[in-house]
């Protein structure tokens, strides 16, 4: 079953579905977007409706990528191995001095 959820910024009104029927997920990341849309308006009174969206989208992919560099996520397998393997060997110089 889909679940529609229905919210409003800068007055436009925005209706996204879930599919998976986990409504509370999708409000939470609905809440964490206008909190960033919030910040950089607040931030920038002046700029045009459609850069502080696309702004806050921005901020919110760096973010994602910052933390799935951070993880590892999203690295193809040889570059991943090449880097555990590197600190382990890191690892095995530290211990050896």
């Amino acid at each position: 079953m889909e679940n529609m959820y229905q919210f409003d910024i800068f007055g436009k009104t925005l209706r996204l579905q879930t599919t998976d029927g986990n409504e509370d997920d999708l409000i939470r990341v609905v809440k964490y977007y206008m909190d960033k849309v919030k910040q950089i308006y607040d931030a920038n009174p002046n700029r045009a409706q459609t850069e502080v969206l696309t702004l806050a989208g921005i901020t919110i992919a760096d973010e994602l990528f910052s933390l799935a560099k951070k993880k590892n996520i999203g690295m193809p397998d040889a570059e991943r191995k090449n880097s555990e393997s590197i600190s382990e060997i890191e690892n095995l110089l530290d211990n050896l001095q």
